[in-house]
């Protein structure tokens, strides 16, 4: 074989193009060694021992050496950099750190362009058990949230919703995968946006805010709910906003008559709660009124008692509010009967009372 001369500028490093010089001259000595000629006056002088002489296959299988080693090298630089690449990515993802032992095997197997890679990396289970929210949507279609960076900025906005509702522990610590998973619960299987997940949480947070134990006692009774399922409850997407807001002004109206001391029905909650509309009741505004209704309460419960006949808390406070006009005529047919039996009048009748009687 017969080598031509090495383009050495095509060489990526110094220290290479120095070696591959040095196999040159090497090669060109032994193929074609210098001419001398003996001087005649002087005597032969004993011959060296003989070096094994190397082929041109063996000087091509050296060149050939030391390109794969400088091709591996160059590889092995460029495997580290998208793994640095890579890494940094996943780390500002949060939750990613499961991923970076993939990497390795990832390069081996696709290679160091951190395009392919980066196409590659949902189909590992880290990236689908970390980004779960996001996969649900995909499955279902949803295409709003494009991407990772777009689905941590609306974790963002929930951990702030949270936060901002003094309820920053419903979510889980940050950075865990428990609070992961709660956002990714919020998203795939509430699928409640993150305003409507906000005004839902605020009326979640009304409640849990007045720690009374007369409002614990209302939410329980009405609905069953204890504070640490009230959140969970609210943000059921089977129900409308609306009824959130009407079942967190009722039990906070409830908590309110409790106080006074009436004992009143989720009916009557509901009913007084539907002055305020779709807006959030002004619980002090109704706490005069619980208290008069109390007052008259007492002051009818024991004509009430005397003529056998019932009156609720729920109806005094139905008629004090105007709610019920049954309870309204019960409640001033006890009243007038009150004035006159305790007042020194005489004017009620048989048939008055029959006529008024609840």
């Amino acid at each position: 074989m017969v080598f031509g001369p090495i383009d050495l500028g095509a060489i990526s490093t110094p220290q290479f193009a120095a070696e591959m010089q040095r196999i040159q001259n090497w090669a060109d000595s032994v193929i074609n060694p210098p001419l001398t000629t003996q001087p005649q006056d002087r005597q032969p002088q004993p011959k060296p021992t003989p070096t094994p002489t190397l082929t041109a296959a063996d000087v091509q299988a050296q060149i050939d050496a030391a390109l794969a080693a400088e091709r591996s090298r160059e590889k092995g630089r460029k495997d580290a950099e998208a793994k640095a690449i890579l890494t940094s990515r996943f780390r500002e993802f949060g939750g990613m750190e499961g991923l970076i032992g993939d990497l390795d095997r990832l390069i081996r197997e696709w290679g160091n362009n951190t395009d392919v890679i980066m196409a590659k990396i949902p189909e590992t289970e880290t990236y689908q058990t970390r980004f779960r929210g996001l996969v649900e949507l995909r499955r279902k279609g949803v295409t709003d949230i494009r991407n990772e960076s777009e689905y941590l900025g609306m974790e963002r906005e929930y951990r702030s919703v949270f936060r901002e509702a003094g309820m920053r522990d419903f979510l889980g610590p940050d950075g865990t995968q428990s609070q992961f998973d709660a956002i990714a619960d919020l998203v795939s299987d509430y699928s409640v946006s993150v305003a409507e997940v906000r005004s839902r949480v605020n009326d979640a947070a009304r409640v849990v805010a007045d720690t009374s134990s007369e409002t614990l006692e209302a939410m329980q009774e009405y609905y069953g709910l204890d504070t640490a399922t009230l959140t969970e409850y609210v943000l059921d997407p089977v129900r409308s906003q609306n009824k959130i807001n009407e079942i967190a002004n009722a039990t906070l109206l409830g908590g309110g008559a409790r106080r006074a001391g009436l004992d009143i029905d989720l009916e009557t909650a509901q009913g007084v709660a539907g002055f305020a509309g779709n807006n959030d009741a002004n619980i002090g505004q109704y706490q005069p009124e619980f208290t008069k209704a109390a007052v008259v309460r007492d002051a009818t419960q024991r004509l009430a008692n005397i003529e056998g006949s019932s009156l609720t808390d729920s109806e005094v406070v139905q008629s004090q509010l105007d709610l019920n006009a049954d309870s309204k005529k019960k409640v001033r047919g006890l009243q007038s009967r009150e004035r006159a039996r305790f007042g020194g009048r005489s004017g009620i009748t048989s048939s008055s009372l029959d006529t008024n009687r609840g």
